[in-house]
C-alpha cells in the first residue's frame, strides 16, 4: 500500500488528537481504563513484553513508542532508550514522561517505515501494537531487521484477528449470511481506520520468516470477551476479579487469544 508519508502523518496527528480531546485511546489500551477486561489485558500485555528482555544494559529501540507505556518501563535497566513515533504529539507526551524517570533517552520523530539508524544499531527492538497500522508491514519489518544486530531480538505484540470478540462477530454474520474475512490486508482502511491489517498466528509467523526473522517464541496474552456480553456488568464489583481469572486462557489458547507476542532474532 503506497501512500505519501505526510498524509500518513497528517492523519495519525489528527487521531491522536482527537483521542486527547475525546478520550485517551492508548492509557485505555493500556491498562487504565473503566472497561476491566480491557484494563487487565493492558496490564497483563505490559508484564509479558517486559518479562521478554534478556539481562539489563544495551540499546533498546521502540519503534512507535505512542505515550512511553512500556519505554519508560526500560529505562533503568538499559544504557540507552531510544523511541520513535510519527506522531509529533506522542513524541512530546513520550518525551515529558521519560524526563521524570532516571536514565539516557531520545525520542525521535520518525516513520517505521525509514528508520533513521544505521544497519546494525540495537540488540533490541520493541514494537507493540504497531504493525497493524503502518502502511507496508514488510517495510517495517524489514527496517527493523536491518537495525538490529545479528542475534539481536525483537519483541512484537498485535491484536489477534482470531480473537474471540472478532470470531463471535464472524459468525453472527455468517448467520446472516454474509462471509467476512478476519485476517490479512485491509487497504480500503487506509486513512480512514486506524488498522489496516488483521494477523492470526499463522500469518504472523509466516511475514516475520519472510523478512528474515527467525521465531523464538510466540504466545498468546489475554482474553476478552464479546463486550456486549459484559457491558451492562461493568459496575459490578466482582467483575473486575473475573476479569483477571479470565486472562491467562490467553496463554493456554493463544490461537484465540486477545494479543499475539513473539520474539524473533535476526540470525
Amino acid at each position: 500500500m503506497k501512500i505519501k508519508n505526510k498524509k500518513y502523518r497528517d492523519f495519525y496527528e489528527d487521531h491522536v488528537l482527537y483521542g486527547a480531546k475525546h478520550c485517551d485511546l492508548e492509557v485505555s489500551q493500556w491498562g487504565v481504563s473503566s472497561d476491566p477486561f480491557r484494563e487487565e489485558h493492558g496490564q497483563a500485555l505490559t508484564k509479558a513484553v517486559f518479562g521478554q528482555v534478556p539481562g539489563q544494559g544495551g540499546r533498546i529501540l521502540d519503534v512507535g513508542c505512542g505515550q512511553g507505556h512500556i519505554l519508560s518501563r526500560f529505562l533503568s535497566s538499559v544504557d540507552e532508550a531510544i523511541g520513535i513515533d510519527i506522531s509529533k504529539t506522542r513524541v512530546y507526551q513520550c518525551t515529558k514522561r521519560l524526563r521524570e524517570k532516571k536514565g539516557d533517552f531520545s525520542i525521535i520523530l520518525a516513520d517505521a517505515e525509514k528508520l533513521p539508524f544505521a544497519e546494525r544499531s540495537f540488540g533490541i527492538v520493541l514494537s507493540t501494537e504497531v504493525i497493524e497500522h503502518v502502511p507496508s508491514d514488510k517495510r517495517m519489518l524489514r527496517e527493523i531487521f536491518r537495525v538490529l544486530r545479528p542475534g539481536g531480538i525483537l519483541i512484537l505484540s498485535t491484536p489477534n484477528a482470531w480473537n474471540v470478540d472478532k470470531l463471535c462477530f464472524f459468525v453472527f454474520n455468517l448467520v446472516k449470511g454474509k462471509v467476512i474475512r478476519l485476517s490479512g490486508d485491509f487497504p480500503e482502511n487506509l486513512l480512514i481506520d486506524e488498522h489496516v491489517r488483521y494477523f492470526n498466528i499463522f500469518l504472523l509467523r509466516e511475514r516475520l520468516e519472510e523478512c528474515g526473522f527467525r521465531i523464538c517464541k510466540m504466545r498468546g496474552v489475554g482474553f476478552i470477551p464479546p463486550p456486549v456480553t459484559y457491558r451492562r456488568l461493568t459496575g459490578c464489583p466482582w467483575l473486575r476479579l473475573f476479569a483477571r481469572m479470565l486472562q491467562p486462557l490467553g496463554r493456554l489458547f493463544p490461537i484465540f487469544s486477545q494479543t499475539l507476542l513473539v520474539v524473533a532474532t535476526r540470525p
